[in-house]
């Protein structure tokens, strides 16, 4: 693959792309990613450990639950907390247009 093919991929995957919205972005823009890139891989890093999961410590001594299936509430039980149900479903009001 060539390097235009390689810098369009890119831009697709980084979704990334010029004023118009077709194409690739300014060349300043990906030289600033690159840049970053390059930046980022300069961090010394071998001495960090790598990080556990929190969980994993809290299982140790706790262990979970079973997860056991649990008697279903009824659903007019559950509705009559809601200001407004229609057809067993709660109503709320329209947030997008």
């Amino acid at each position: 693959m060539d390097l235009l093919n390689t810098l369009k991929k890119v831009c697709r995957t980084a979704c990334l792309a010029n004023e118009q919205g077709k194409g690739m972005p300014n060349v300043q823009e990906i030289k600033d990613i690159i840049d970053m890139i390059h930046l980022i891989s300069e961090v010394e890093v071998s001495h960090v450990e790598p990080m556990y999961l929190p969980t994993e410590e809290l299982l140790k001594n706790k262990p979970m639950r079973d997860d056991v299936a649990q008697d279903d509430v009824a659903t007019n039980v559950i509705l009559a907390n809601s200001p407004e149900q229609r057809e067993g479903f709660f109503v709320l009001p329209k947030v997008i247009d």
